[in-house]
């Protein structure tokens, strides 16, 4: 069975080519804004299945202390050289989030943006573990795809 970062890795390179279209430049722009308004720039953030990194970028630039987490080593390669770019240290690791290579309580944030938790084998064991390594009243901060997902999608290219 081929895993989903498998395919992540092919694409890494051309990825952030298919979010130019007007309809996502809003849709990060209001999410950007929703979120960062929920959130505090003064402490430690894991960005889970981060891919090229916009959102861990994001956060770093805001002054987060960030450590971004994806199974996609070309996805992870993609972010480094975006992060260069930025001028923005964010520390990449090589993971899964069921198994979160991460000491109890280690952040104050968790994110898991693009319905990163529909990627999960086991999704149980990735929330759990997110909370595992989440500090006493820490926040995590996700999106899910709603069943009309593709409709959308369908609609941006017809």
């Amino acid at each position: 069975m081929n895993e989903s970062w498998e395919y992540y890795d092919d694409i890494a390179h051309s990825y952030d080519g298919q979010y130019e279209e007007p309809y996502w430049h809003l849709y990060h722009e209001i999410l950007h804004k929703l979120v960062s308004d929920s959130v505090h720039a003064d402490g430690k953030l894991l960005d889970l299945g981060t891919g090229t990194g916009r959102w861990a970028i994001h956060f770093a630039a805001l002054g987060f202390d960030v450590t971004a987490l994806d199974p996609s080593k070309e996805m992870l390669s993609v972010l480094q050289a975006k992060s260069r770019d930025h001028g923005v240290e964010i520390k990449l690791i090589d993971g899964r989030a069921e198994c979160l290579p991460f000491d109890d309580r280690s952040f104050d944030y968790v994110t898991a943006m693009g319905d990163v938790i529909s990627y999960t084998r086991n999704h149980e064991r990735a929330i759990s573990e997110v909370y595992r390594v989440l500090r006493e009243r820490g926040r995590f901060l996700f999106t899910v795809d709603s069943a009309y997902a593709f409709l959308q999608d369908f609609l941006s290219h017809t």
